[in-house]
């Protein structure tokens, strides 16, 4: 009986033997390697997540430079008041209504920006084509299609936006309370992290319109101004945060400068840059007091087209 145990025992030692020999090569050291191999893999993957979260979570103004570009955006930009523009038969982007041969109409190509600039109701349109047009031209005089010079002589509002390089008109929307509103009840609230503040600090900073404004294209505005609202307009996330709308302002809120649930856009983006730039308490320095000596005033949209189509027909009379 013993002699039978000991046969078994030595029977199940010999078939151990030759299993663990048999997979001693296939397995411990392949296996054992993929196990780590796998593990760093997915310890990657999480720490890659967590990354891209923290940078998406950062809010900041960085956009594709093939759009920076096209706008102007170079290592050797056209700047006022040099090179390009001592050529005084430099066309002008303007047609229909001009006499000139000098005067014709230039369309933005939309299809090179980001899809949301075609999106007009959110203005990222505009800041783009102030700036391809400072790009081509020097300085900008620029006006919404509602907006008119009260007189021809505006000297004085170039020598000041020479002093600045930018000066944007104080004038009220047609149909909009005369009552000032500070640029944070005018502004989503996310947009203020794109451009590294707080809301706290435009709490009593005015907003100022952007229908019109003269702008120059000297060094200091092409760097400090232009480019971050240019930035800000290519980033849908910054011009148009989530949640953001244009109608529906609750300016009745206390205090008044708690967001009223309205917001400007682009008009949003360069009061907070021109805040940043000259200090939230010089509003003075890039804006046109138009109450003392009225430069611009607005039409309403029904007299604007009767003088489109007055336009229109004097035109076609004399062709």
């Amino acid at each position: 009986m013993r002699s039978r145990t000991c046969f078994l025992i030595i029977i199940c030692l010999v078939v151990a033997t030759i299993f663990l020999i048999f997979f001693e090569d296939q397995r411990p050291i392949g296996t054992i390697q993929s196990l780590v191999t796998e593990t760093n893999k997915q310890f990657y993957k999480i720490k890659n997540f967590k990354d891209n979260l923290e940078l998406s979570e950062q809010k900041k103004l960085i956009t594709d430079d093939k759009y920076l570009k096209i706008l102007g955006f170079v290592d050797n930009p056209r700047l006022y008041p040099h090179s390009v523009w001592r050529n005084s038969s430099l066309p002008i982007r303007l047609m229909k209504f001009c006499n000139s041969s000098k005067c014709f109409v230039i369309d933005l190509n939309y299809d090179l920006f980001p899809s949301h600039v075609a999106k007009l109701s959110i203005h990222a349109y505009r800041p783009v084509i102030i700036q391809d047009a400072l790009n081509f031209a020097g300085a900008v005089l620029y006006m919404e299609c509602n907006v008119r010079v009260s007189f021809g002589n505006i000297s004085a509002l170039v020598n000041k936006s020479l002093k600045t390089g930018i000066v944007l008109s104080e004038q009220e929307d047609v149909g909009v309370s005369n009552q000032k509103h500070a640029v944070t009840s005018l502004t989503h609230p996310k947009m203020f992290e794109y451009f590294q503040t707080v809301v706290d600090n435009f709490e009593f900073t005015p907003m100022i319109s952007v229908r019109s404004m003269l702008v120059y294209n000297t060094e200091a505005v092409h760097k400090n101004i232009m480019l971050p609202w240019v930035q800000c307009a290519l980033i849908q996330e910054c011009i148009y945060p989530i949640g953001a709308q244009s109608d529906g302002c609750r300016f009745d809120k206390k205090p008044h400068f708690r967001y009223s649930g309205c917001h400007r856009y682009d008009e949003s983006a360069l009061n907070l840059v021109l805040g940043l730039y000259f200090g939230v308490d010089n509003v003075s320095l890039y804006s046109w007091d138009n109450s003392r000596t009225r430069l611009f005033y607005n039409v309403t949209d029904e007299l604007a087209e009767k003088e489109y189509f007055l336009l229109k027909s004097n035109l076609t009379g004399t062709s």
